[in-house]
């Protein structure tokens, strides 16, 4: 049911909810078959790092030891070992034999005239220096002469590219017998050949593992043995007797290998089995040694099980022969389901109502609305995924969420209601799930008010390939870096990147706009005279972009979601864009003007980090000596900007600051008080004379003015029983020129002020009187920095 009641005490939850996440369950019964498919988890500027624990040992469930005592079929057999004294057979690994044999005819005493027989069908190789011959070797076309003091080596290729196995024969030593396969190994048995090198040849086998003689069986038809035939053979050319050669059939064994194919993911995991040959899978589930009475496993097939489950499984093959027993369990990850708080409206009558939202089925969450530890309160109520509450804005909420199946639980989470209607939302990141091997990452966005999220996602090269509203829940990865903002109402909140690996960060984006004449002249940017833009070539509707990432320059039709320096054209003016970002709550952009060689160079600094020279050549054409510019600076989602009209010079000048004029803009979301102060006020002697030190004392000017304004503004509020915030990001210009002219401007006399409570009456003082104070506090800032 939907609960209506005012008073936290009083609140229940639905019975029921609804979640379409798809289940992801270890079931014995039925195979679950992924379609690899994981769905995504549900993101203030705090992170909240959920670190993948270690299952505890120690924990009160069956653990399976793996204690194979299984063994393969074939071990049954004698070990496939040669005699003593044996050589090891040559194995052809043709498929049938070919009929290729040494021929010799008699010259010398030594020498023999030698051909090769049976090579109607094949090619023929050889080297007569005792090298294994190659397909680079000496080709068998013609006779040849054979000394017997040397080895003479080849082997045959058939007509469809198969290889045979390179054959030796040298006369004293008689003729060299190897194997060939007849058939495959099929029904625990085989036909083979024994073949030879020289005619004439006989071959005598035993297949009982004794020594063979010119007694034992002569070789006439081909062999049928089987896994426990110890076959061994001679051969007998002339008065020569080869050593003792042995062969023992040698079955593929079957195995069966469990393969993951996915991370752990969500306490789950996909797998399959593969095997090398033809044959039944059995396996289990519940590590338990499996046999013939088990469940059987389709090969290839993919099926997820959970961290706990522990699969065994066995393949007998076609030929009756069991593999030895292959184990597996999911490496122990647990990643705990993650319940999101889902603002469904803002502070009503100082109640907000909220959702429950959960990313995984089963789960229930426990909360308690007065502080106490929900697991063992007194007061702790439960709620399941889409349940909805009302608590009043002095309520702290504590939770957590417990899978009900596998029991993990989540750490405890914190959520207080805004405290005003009007409050600026808020975002918190949430990690819900570790970094995969693909380097993927679930994460869970939630905020304070109501409202989709903005997400905009940059790749490497700071290039923005995605822009999306949702509510929250969004895969990531290690590749690219996302911006998270929301809005409610006209409050927006703070701007967040966010990268898996150096997480979250609060970033205030920013633009700074220079509008020259519009005359023929050539901009540089980061080099002084290389790759020099002409600005009279720059189409309208058309920006020449540079990009500070990679350097490169490209021609776009539009600016959104970009940084870097935008070059175009209207019809009366060129522009010179500047979209930053700066990282942290309380920054600093200062820009410097100064003229070199004819050139003005412009300067732009973040928080004391050089970003961006650029360089502006003047039409020689055009007999001006200085030139009026006008300069455009606003920063988030402030739609007022601070406009400055300077006047910079086109002669060659020097000037022992280094600069004609600076411009210093102050951007904060939070309010100045003594210590931030102080911690900025000592900095002052860490620089020496020059352009930092001109650029620190304009700074150091703003902060001092809205230190001030900040230091009043406390004291108005104590005197008229107010309460405020400052909910608006708040920017100032401390400006200062060659002729030691210092100006000092905001674009909100407010400074981001949101009044809260207090009568109409007061209200209206307060307002009046913060703002009015607030060019004197500008007038003290300048004095007390001798500007």
């Amino acid at each position: 049911m939907d609960v209506n009641e005012s008073n936290d005490d009083d609140m229940s939850i639905t019975a029921t909810a609804n979640y379409n996440n798809n289940i992801k369950q270890d079931m014995n019964n039925e195979e679950v078959i992924p379609d690899n498919n994981f769905e995504d988890g549900f993101e203030n500027s705090e992170i909240i790092e959920l670190n993948d624990t270690t299952i505890d040992e120690d924990e009160d469930e069956e653990e399976f030891v793996e204690d194979d005592k299984s063994t393969d079929s074939t071990s049954r057999n004698h070990n496939n070992e040669r005699g003593s004294g044996d050589t090891g057979a040559i194995v052809s690994n043709t498929t049938t034999a070919l009929s290729v044999k040494v021929v010799l005819s008699k010259l010398t005493s030594t020498t023999y005239n030698t051909t090769f027989s049976g090579v109607n069908n094949c090619t023929v190789y050889y080297t007569l220096n005792g090298a294994n011959p190659t397909t680079s070797s000496t080709k068998y076309t013609k006779s040849f002469v054979y000394d017997t003091s040397k080895t003479l080596k080849y082997f045959t290729v058939k007509a469809n590219g198969e290889c045979g196995v390179v054959l030796s024969m040298k006369l004293s030593e008689g003729s060299t017998p190897y194997i060939v396969y007849k058939t495959p190994i099929t029904n625990q048995a085989q036909e083979v050949y024994i073949s030879y090198t020289l005619p004439t040849t006989s071959i005598y086998y035993t297949i009982n593992g004794s020594i063979p003689t010119t007694k034992s069986t002569k070789y006439n038809a081909p062999i049928k043995i089987n896994n426990y035939t110890d076959l061994r053979f001679i051969s007998v050319y002339g008065s020569i007797t080869s050593n003792v050669y042995s062969y023992r059939m040698n079955a593929v064994k079957p195995v069966v290998t469990i393969k993951n194919i996915t991370d752990v993911r969500d306490n789950y995991q996909n797998i399959t089995i593969k095997i090398n040959k033809a044959g039944t899978i059995y396996y289990t589930r519940n590590g338990s040694t499996p046999n013939t009475r088990c469940n059987t496993w389709t090969n290839n097939t993919k099926v997820m099980i959970s961290i706990k489950t522990q699969v065994r499984a066995i393949l007998i093959d076609n030929e009756g022969f069991t593999s030895k027993v292959t184990f597996y369990q999911p490496e122990k990850v647990i990643t705990p389901p993650i319940t999101a708080i889902r603002p469904l409206t803002t502070l009503i009558n100082n109640k907000q109502r909220i959702q429950f939202s959960t990313n995984k089925l089963n789960c229930t969450v426990y909360y308690t609305t007065d502080g106490t530890d929900p697991t063992n309160s007194q007061t702790v109520k439960t709620a399941k995924n889409n349940d909805k509450i009302y608590i009043n804005k002095n309520t702290r909420l504590i939770y957590y969420t417990q899978d009900d199946i596998q029991l993990y639980k989540s750490t405890f989470f914190n959520y207080t209601p805004v405290q005003h209607p009007d409050e600026r939302p808020t975002i918190t990141i949430i990690n819900a799930s570790n970094i995969w091997s693909n380097g993927q990452q679930k994460i869970i966005i939630q905020s304070n008010q109501p409202g989709k999220f903005n997400i905009t996602k940059y790749n490497q090269t700071q290039t923005p390939t995605e822009t999306l509203n949702n509510y929250g829940s969004y895969t990531t990865d290690t590749n690219t870096k996302i911006e998270i903002y929301t809005q409610y109402n006209t409050k927006y909140s703070k701007t967040i990147e966010y990268h898996p690996i150096n997480g979250s960060e609060t970033v205030m984006n920013y633009t700074y706009d220079i509008v020259l004449n519009k005359h023929n002249r050539y901009i540089g940017i980061n080099n002084f005279d290389y790759n020099l833009i002409d600005t009279s070539s720059i189409i309208i509707s058309k920006y020449i972009y540079y990009n500070p990432t990679n350097g490169d320059v490209s021609l776009i039709s539009n600016m959104y979601n970009l940084y870097g320096v935008f070059i175009y054209n209207n019809n009366h003016e060129t522009h010179l864009t500047i979209k930053g970002k700066i990282y942290g709550t309380l920054n600093q952009v200062n820009i410097a003007y100064n003229t070199f060689d004819g050139v003005e160079v412009v300067k732009v600094f973040n928080n004391e980090i050089i970003q961006e020279i650029i360089y502006i050549y003047y039409d020689k054409n055009v007999n001006h000596v200085c030139e009026n510019i006008t300069t455009i600076f606003n920063s988030n989602f402030n739609s007022k900007s601070i406009i400055k009209k300077e006047l910079i010079s086109h002669d060659s000048t020097s000037n022992s600051n280094g600069f004609e004029v600076i411009q210093s803009y102050l951007l904060t979301n939070q309010l100045i008080n003594m210590n931030i102060f102080n911690e900025w006020l000592i900095k002052n002697n860490t620089y020496s004379v020059g352009l930092n030190k001109a650029c620190y004392g304009t700074f150091l000017t703003a902060l001092t003015t809205l230190h001030y304004n900040d230091m009043i503004t406390a004291y108005y509020a104590y005197y008229f029983n107010i309460t405020y915030s400052r909910q608006e990001d708040i920017q100032i210009l401390v400006g200062v020129n060659i002729n030691e002219l210092t100006t000092v401007t905001t674009n909100d006399p407010t400074t981001g002020n949101t009044i809260y409570t207090g009568t109409t009456k007061n209200k209206f003082y307060f307002r009046l009187l913060t703002t009015l104070m607030f060019s004197e506090c500008e007038r003290i800032a300048v004095q007390i920095s001798n500007q």
